[in-house]
């Protein structure tokens, strides 16, 4: 078919091409190279960051622009907020940016425009606030302040505002403008209504922060308590109104200052406060710069790290940081960092993370952060089908010992549990029943025996699973020096792969029914398969397995059928260990004895557990001399010295004075990652005041430990009840709870 075209139509549409064509390269190149540099960078990819970073110095304009200024240079960090936080307690990853982020020179200009002339949004706020810290610790002051000010002029909203506002008072603090940031909060308070609850509290922590500065630690206590009492009457009524459970941050962040002001002001209370300073380097020796530095209390150690964490600041461009004011009490160092400053490398925590200050001044704490090891065997999903297997790893300079942890995948997630311990050369190969043998810990949606997780049961011996491994270096001290597992993030730093696999065995009918979760059926099979074969082991282990879960649930009226059999057998320590513990309840010693023997004949080392838990059985049979010897040996083992509160009720119910007493609790603070802290000093000292004038109070004391000691626990619950004396309760309980 012919078609006829006039020439007027065809000079229009070449004219119209001419006009189009670079119109479409204007538009749709930006837009492709944006999107491409965006799929790199998620995929961990250098020149991503270059394709977006052309886009942006050529062609993009408009509403691109400020969306992947927004996207890729604004949403890494904001106020502090980093892609990592790494320390003793946990780490936390933001998994939501890009795994290849800027370095903050590569973002300074586009931040710097995003402030001058960007959309005045949320990102405006982070921006500024970014800008400002980066500025603050290259030691530029007044620039800092300067694009505060710019931000808090050009923020739509109040909050906003304020919020800017209370950065530059903290920044100020931190500079030892005293005076300035003063008259900064004088003025947000003017300006406040009286209702912003939450901006008042804010204020009030920079308020306390600074007469913390002045070295009045007694107002800043007073200060807290007042605003922290009206904002909890404030919040309780709020809370009855709306019928909704929730605490707001200000107000958790003013107790916690509360409880630590009180703290220190019976720790110290000649108003002296200590000055930490340090620096953090590569172990090549190049500093890291711009990195955040969190000085945590012992309260808030579990939390994550916030903005509105008291002590926070920014290494400068050589790595060094300076933390001023530091009120008495015991602290934790955690590090902010971006994937870039993190990749192939680990922050490795002391065995003892604890910085104790009171008052006096604190040496200089260096941090190094060392590169990460590398693995040689078994790795990139090997299939192990000999009967052992061997790992190996590369030689770490100064390593007097290495910890090995395998982990097990499981719904679209993974546990992980430590395998071996205290291996002395950087290889290691062991039969495969040994590893069979390792347990991992229950993993169930509820109490349900039935809901148990399959793979945490079957664990190694699973052979469709995929496993995973990782190493740890320590040095004589017990300090971690480097590890295997960290960010990897592009092909300089991946190494090999730490998954394998293992063939070795066949997967039973049995094993079968208990992935396909029809439990009791499983151990149906396996009680089958076992009596008809006694020399099964394989069906022996996964009885034991599921009559322990079982026995967790149900309590002790589950019976230990089979578990006794199984301990026999086994090569794991903790096997024999759980039956130590079953007798040691039922105050068979002869039986504790037999069984923790065994334990310690598999086991190359006591852990800092067992070591407790045996001082304390030792303890309950009246062997005085022997329980004080592993009680103190249980103390060297363990850095958080749980197992503190059952020493002290050993040296009160001997005889030993309150005094002795308290001396030894502060000698072995007990040290707690989660949860409410013990500090079993103020215990005892609070029973000594209460004991005062109080001729009888010796007589119950020595009653209820006598009770304690004898496991005699429905007598003693009831003379607990009936009580008066409150602090001698308040230990008491607290000695029960100890595990």
């Amino acid at each position: 078919m012919k078609i006829k075209v006039k020439i007027k139509h065809i000079i229009a549409a070449f004219l119209s091409l001419l006009i189009l064509v670079p119109l479409s390269i204007f538009l749709i190149v930006p837009q492709l190279q944006l999107y491409m540099g965006g799929e790199q960078l998620a995929a961990g990819k250098e020149n991503g960051k270059q394709t977006i970073l052309k886009a942006l110095e050529g062609t993009a304009v408009g509403e691109q622009r400020w969306d992947t200024i927004r996207k890729h240079m604004i949403d890494d960090t904001a106020n502090g907020i980093f892609e990592v936080y790494v320390g003793p307690s946990f780490t936390t990853v933001d998994v939501s940016d890009e795994k290849a982020g800027f370095t903050f020179e590569e973002k300074l200009p586009f931040l710097q425009e995003y402030v001058e002339k960007g959309p005045a949004d949320f990102y405006l706020r982070t921006a500024a606030a970014q800008l400002a810290g980066y500025y603050f610790t290259e030691g530029e002051v007044q620039a800092a302040m300067d694009v505060l000010q710019q931000g808090e002029k050009r923020v739509p909203a109040s909050w906003e505002k304020a919020e800017l506002q209370l950065y530059r008072a903290k920044l100020l603090i931190r500079d030892h403008k005293l005076t300035e940031a003063q008259e900064l909060l004088k003025y947000m308070k003017a300006e406040a209504e009286q209702e912003e609850s939450d901006l008042h509290g804010e204020i009030a922590l920079l308020e306390a922060e600074i007469l913390l500065g002045n070295n009045n630690l007694a107002a800043a206590t007073e200060l807290v308590s007042n605003i922290k009492e009206k904002l909890e009457t404030e919040y309780q009524e709020q809370k009855e109104e709306d019928d909704e459970e929730w605490t707001p941050a200000v107000l958790e962040q003013l107790r916690s200052l509360h409880q630590h002001l009180q703290k220190a002001l019976k720790i110290n209370n000649t108003n002296t406060f200590s000055t930490i300073k340090g620096r953090i380097v590569r172990s090549d020796g190049t500093p890291v710069s711009h990195a955040g530095v969190f000085l945590r209390e012992e309260q808030v150690v579990h939390r994550s790290v916030t903005p509105g964490d008291q002590y926070q600041v920014f290494t400068d461009s050589n790595g060094n940081f300076t933390i001023a004011s530091v009120i008495p009490g015991a602290y934790q160092i955690y590090l902010g960092l971006s994937f870039e400053q993190i990749d192939g490398w680990t922050y490795p925590i002391p065995a003892d993370p604890w910085i104790d200050l009171d008052g006096t001044p604190a040496e200089d704490i260096n941090i190094v952060l060392q590169p990460l090891m590398d693995l040689n065997y078994p790795v990139n999903q090997e299939a192990v089908s000999e009967s052992e297997i061997s790992f190996a790893w590369e030689k770490v300079k100064g390593a007097a010992y290495y910890d090995i942890s395998v982990g097990v995948e499981m719904n679209g997630g993974s546990i992980t549990s430590p395998l071996f311990t205290k291996i002395r050369d950087n290889e290691l190969t062991v039969p495969l029943e040994e590893l069979y043998d390792k347990r991992l810990g229950y993993v169930s949606e509820n109490a349900d025996w039935k809901s148990v997780a399959p793979e945490s049961i079957i664990a190694f011996t699973n052979t469709e699973d995929r496993f995973s491994w990782s190493v740890e270096a320590f040095n004589s001290e017990g300090d971690l020096i480097t590890r295997s597992n960290g960010y990897r993030l592009d092909e300089k730093t991946m190494g090999n792969l730490p998954f394998f696999y293992l063939k070795e065995r066949s997967m039973s009918e049995a094993d079968r029914l208990l992935l396909d979760k029809k439990i009791q059926k499983a151990y149906d099979k396996y009680k089958e398969d076992y009596e008809k074969d006694a020399e099964d082991k394989s069906s022996l282990r996964m009885l034991a397995r599921l009559k322990g879960w079982e026995r967790s649930v149900k309590g002790e009226s589950a019976g230990d059928s089979y578990l006794e059999a199984w301990a026999e057998v086994s090569t794991n320590a903790d096997d024999a260990f759980d039956l130590a513990e079953q007798y040691a309840k039922k105050r068979d010693w002869k039986n504790y004895q037999r069984w923790y023997e065994i334990y310690k004949t598999r086991e190359k080392a006591l852990s800092e557990y067992v070591a407790g838990y045996h001082a304390g059985v030792l303890m309950k049979q009246g062997k005085v001399t022997e329980a004080r010897e592993a009680f103190q040996m249980a103390m060297k083992l363990d850095p958080h010295h749980r197992f503190i509160g059952s020493w002290l009720a050993l040296e009160l119910s001997t005889g030993k004075s309150f005094e002795e007493a308290e001396n030894l609790a502060k000698q072995y603070p007990q040290r707690e990652f989660g949860g409410k802290s013990k500090n079993w000093a103020d215990f005892i000292s609070n029973m000594a005041e209460e004991a005062e004038e109080d001729h009888s109070y010796q007589l119950e004391l020595q009653e209820a430990l006598g009770l304690y000691l004898n496991d005699d626990i429905e007598k003693l619950q009831k003379l607990l009840n009936n009580t008066e004396r409150e602090h001698l309760k308040t230990f008491l309980s607290e000695v029960r709870e100890v595990r």
